[in-house]
């Protein structure tokens, strides 16, 4: 409930305006609340047809019901000062390694913003 808050609160720190903060909201409740008539990003979204979007959820929920966390995937022992037991392999460094070259390469090209309390 308290990340719900934030990320609602969020919308009103980073909107330029009351006006745009508002339509914003409204595009959120939309989702729930298919009365406000004004909502590009969902009807984007639903362009596709019905199956399509239930595959996607479908496919969703597989992902996060299927894979394991990364306690399961790192063995994880509860016991205090227990050694490790398992070290992941090559395949899972090289894909950690890209992964992370990934990030920072977009870091370090996207365009610089104002910091958010500028806007204040």
């Amino acid at each position: 409930m308290t990340f719900l808050l934030v990320a609602l609160a969020w919308v009103l720190f980073r909107a330029p305006d009351l006006a745009t903060a508002w339509h914003l909201y409204l595009s959120l409740l939309q989702t729930w609340l298919p009365v406000f008539p004004e909502g590009d990003v969902v009807e984007a979204m639903l362009a596709l047809s019905p199956s399509a979007v239930w595959l996607w959820l479908l496919a969703g929920l597989l992902v996060v019901w299927g894979l394991p966390n990364a306690a399961r995937f790192m063995r994880y022992d509860p016991v205090p000062n227990a050694s490790v037991t398992h070290m992941p392999g090559l395949a899972v460094g090289l894909v950690c390694g890209v992964l992370l070259w990934c990030a920072l390469k977009w870091l370090l090209t996207a365009p610089t913003g104002d910091f958010l309390y500028f806007n204040f």
